[in-house]
């Protein structure tokens, strides 16, 4: 009798937590749902910025020609080749300043990080 009342008991705490299980999964299905449009609105929000940028410079570039003499079977041949040198500032300033702007869309929030930027060198 004992052991039938134990069993009928487990048995009732299997079956709740069981059912408790079902109002759980739909918390965490909504959770993820909205994860996923957190998410999307995210990406729609950098797709509308310019995206990352790359600062490289100020910088001379000054195309020249050169001649290389090539033995080649006992016989020289005079090739021009065409190359580059890169000349680069002394001395460089930077000033810059960042601006963060919040961008909504919809209840998600996203920042933007802008930045004007002065160059100079010698």
């Amino acid at each position: 009798m004992v052991k039938q009342i134990f069993t009928h008991k487990i048995f009732l705490l299997l079956l709740l937590s069981l059912l408790l299980m079902v109002p759980v999964q739909s918390i965490m299905e909504l959770n993820r749902e909205r994860q996923a449009y957190r998410s999307q609105a995210i990406h729609s929000i950098m797709a509308s910025s310019s995206g990352p940028q790359r600062l490289m410079g100020p910088i001379i570039v000054q195309p020249y020609t050169r001649s290389v003499t090539v033995e080649q079977d006992g016989k020289r041949f005079v090739r021009q080749e065409q190359t580059y040198r890169y000349l680069l500032p002394e001395q460089l300033d930077v000033q810059a300043t960042m601006e963060v702007t919040p961008r909504k869309l919809g209840i998600y929030q996203a920042q933007v990080y802008q930045t004007r930027l002065s160059l100079s060198g010698r």
